[in-house]
């Protein structure tokens, strides 16, 4: 080889070289945008959990309230039933007291159908009125 091919090949080589770490910085950098765009994608994504998680906390307090507000209101109709039980019996007693009265017997009825009206409002079981 003589020293005119020797200085070509060592040129072509120091060309190849300087191209490889050209190509090599363009791919490295192209990574690393890459790279960056993730990460900044991640934390958006990151970011949005921590608001729908907060969204679920205060979802969840809601629903303490609303179960709070359901229990005080059974407590109140569980209450209402019990009344509404006890003016049944009475009325039946009171029905059966002035049978032969014919004006209070419609009044009695009229509040047996009153009661009926308010049970089936409530989901109530209506027991079946003596005769």
């Amino acid at each position: 080889m003589t020293e005119d091919q020797f200085g070509k090949l060592t040129g072509m080589i120091s060309n190849l070289s300087i191209e490889t770490d050209s190509r090599f910085d363009k791919l490295a950098q192209m990574i690393k945008g890459v790279h960056d765009e993730m990460v900044d994608g991640f934390e958006q994504v990151d970011t949005r959990f921590e608001q729908i998680g907060a969204r679920f906390e205060q979802v969840d307090a809601r629903f303490e309230q609303i179960d709070t507000r359901f229990d005080k209101i059974d407590v109140e109709l569980s209450y209402v039933r019990g009344e509404l039980h006890d003016i049944r019996r009475h009325l039946e007693i009171l029905k059966e007291t002035v049978a032969g009265h014919e004006g209070h017997s419609k009044e009695i009825d009229y509040a047996f159908a009153r009661i009926a009206a308010i049970e089936k409002h409530l989901g109530m079981q209506t027991p079946v009125a003596s005769e």
